[in-house]
């Protein structure tokens, strides 16, 4: 395994940990209650969480170079790594 791949899979790892515990830690404030936790959406705090401008623009990167790989049949080869690259900052 190449090292860059290996940095790059521990900050994905790094991240996915991270973002599993805040959700536990979430649903774990909420008291474990569906109706708390689907109540805390409806704040400000709560919409900010869904519904943040850097995760749509990271949806926009991701539709728009899978919408390149696959209109282009040509830069497919060339793509699949750059994807995986991609993916790991949208991830993160």
């Amino acid at each position: 395994m190449s090292l860059l791949l290996k940095i790059v899979m521990f900050f994905w790892i790094f991240a996915s940990i991270k973002q599993v515990l805040f959700w536990i830690y979430l649903w774990q404030l909420k008291e474990y209650h569906i109706g708390r936790f689907k109540d805390h959406f409806t704040t400000q705090k709560g919409k900010s969480l869904l519904f943040n401008k850097l995760r749509f623009l990271k949806i926009f990167i991701l539709v728009l170079f899978l919408f390149i790989v696959f209109l282009f049949n040509d830069l497919r080869e060339i793509s699949i790594n750059f994807l995986s690259y991609i993916l790991v900052f949208i991830y993160l």
